[in-house]
C-alpha cells in the first residue's frame, strides 16, 4: 500500500506539472472558471474520484449556462448610403413609419431568454412600422423555451399593428420551425436562400417604401 501510494502522488505531481501551462491560462482569462478548477481541485482530495468528476461536469454545465444568459443579444442593422448596414444599438422603441431590421446574435440558449426579452424594442406607441428580424447570427438550434419567447413577441408585435418577418433561417431549421413551432412565428419565417431587402433607383438616397414584393416568397418587403 505504501508503495502503491508513493506511485499515486508521483503520477499526479506529474500530471499537475504538465499542466501548468493550461493552469495558468485559466487562472488569467476567467475567474468562473478558475472557482470551478480549484473547487473541482478540493472535491478530487475529499471525495471518491468519480463524484469529484461528476461535480466537475455539473459545476462546467452552470458555467456554460451563465455565459450564454450574457452572450446574446439584439443589434440593429442600419442602412448606409453605400447599400451596406452597420451594427448600432437596438431601439428602446420601435420607430414608426419605416422597417426596422434587428439581427439576433446568440445560441438561443433558455438561459438567456428572460434578459433578451428586455432588449426588444417597445411596440405600444408604434404605428405604420414593419420590423425584420435576422437570425442569421445565431448558432445551432434554438431552444423551445427560445422560440416560444420568440412566437409570444410576434403575437405581441402583431396586436400593436407591427409587420414581422424572420430571416436568415437555414433551411433544415425552417423545416423544423414549420412542425414545432407557434403559429405566428411559423407565418412569419422566410428560408435562407430567400431575399428579403431591396432598394430601387441609383442614387446615393434612393426613393423607399415599405410594400410586398410579387417574387418567390409571400414575405418580402421594401424598406427605408
Amino acid at each position: 500500500m505504501a508503495v502503491i501510494g508513493g506511485l499515486l502522488v508521483v503520477i499526479g505531481g506529474e500530471l499537475v506539472a504538465g499542466r501548468l501551462r493550461d493552469i495558468r491560462l485559466v487562472l488569467r482569462t476567467s475567474w468562473l472558471s478558475s472557482a470551478a478548477m480549484i473547487v473541482t481541485f478540493a472535491c478530487t482530495t475529499q471525495m471518491p474520484l468519480q463524484r469529484a468528476i461528476f461535480v466537475g461536469v455539473r459545476l462546467s454545465f452552470i458555467l456554460f449556462a451563465v455565459q450564454a444568459a450574457k452572450n446574446g443579444r439584439i443589434v440593429e442593422l442600419v442602412p448606409l448610403d453605400d447599400g451596406d448596414f452597420r451594427a448600432a444599438d437596438a431601439p428602446a422603441d420601435l420607430p414608426s413609419g419605416r422597417t426596422t431590421v434587428l439581427q439576433y446574435v446568440g445560441s438561443g440558449f433558455f438561459a438567456e431568454v428572460n434578459r433578451l426579452e428586455e432588449e426588444w424594442p417597445h411596440t405600444a406607441n408604434t404605428h405604420d412600422a414593419a420590423l425584420v428580424i435576422s437570425l442569421k447570427g445565431s448558432a445551432g438550434i434554438p431552444s423551445t423555451t427560445f422560440l416560444k419567447s420568440l412566437d409570444r413577441l410576434i403575437e405581441r408585435w402583431h396586436d400593436n399593428g407591427v409587420e414581422v418577418i424572420v430571416c436568415g433561417v437555414p433551411e433544415d431549421l425552417k423545416r423544423r420551425l414549420e412542425h414545432h413551432s407557434g403559429d405566428h412565428l411559423r407565418n412569419a419565417i422566410i428560408a435562407e436562400r430567400d431575399g428579403v431587402l431591396a432598394c430601387r433607383g441609383s442614387s446615393p438616397r434612393p426613393p423607399c417604401r415599405l410594400a410586398p414584393l410579387r417574387a418567390r416568397t409571400r414575405q418580402q418587403w421594401w424598406f427605408r
